[in-house]
């Protein structure tokens, strides 16, 4: 199962990556002769027009194929290498949007609300929503991991939170901490 979901994983990258020629040639009027998702033995093909859309027999890879007679040739250096830098482009895009889209199922992106607490940290309760920390406003949920990192071992991690539509201070809620080979880790209070 492991091996199937990397290579759709695998498969997904590489098409968005020749989406980003094939989409840039089309922009620059470039005749394109075919956009096949995968290599090897043809299994099926279709399109009326002069682009042909095909599915080949391993499923590993893909590529555009343009009509290198036909403008791609005729097009400028700049042009040519907008086309061929537009598929790292589509990729970075991609992942981009598989981040944003992840985050935004996880519901992570924009809550700081509390779902959980230790024994340990009695001042914080589940549903409190943390909008500040030491003085520093916290936009989401990544943010507010960024600021704790940023905390010096001997300061408190205070904050201010907001419980039932009240503004409220906690104060020394918890420390940065050393962990045993020496690096800063976080005390996390979450």
């Amino acid at each position: 199962m492991f091996i199937l979901i990397t290579l759709i994983i695998v498969e997904i990258i590489v098409i968005s990556h020749e989406l980003g020629h094939f989409f840039i040639a089309k922009l620059f009027s470039v005749e394109v002769n075919e956009f096949s998702i995968g290599f090897g033995p043809l299994i099926f093909r279709w399109g009326k027009n002069k682009t042909k859309y095909s599915l080949r027999a391993f499923f590993l890879g893909g590529f555009v194929s343009f009509n290198e007679d036909r403008k791609f040739l005729d097009l400028s250096v700049f042009k040519r290498m907008f086309i061929v830098l537009a598929g790292p482009f589509f990729n970075f895009l991609a992942g981009f949007l598989a981040i944003f889209f992840v985050l935004f199922l996880q519901g992570r992106f924009n809550s700081t609300e509390v779902f959980e607490t230790k024994n340990y940290c009695k001042e914080i309760k589940i549903c409190d929503n943390i909008k500040k920390i030491n003085g520093k406003k916290i936009l989401c949920a990544n943010d507010l991991v960024y600021k704790l990192s940023r905390i010096p071992i001997d300061q408190p991690v205070n904050l201010t939170v907001e419980r039932n539509k009240k503004t409220i201070e906690l104060f020394d809620v918890g420390k940065i901490i050393k962990t045993k080979d020496g690096k800063k880790g976080l005390w996390v209070f979450l």
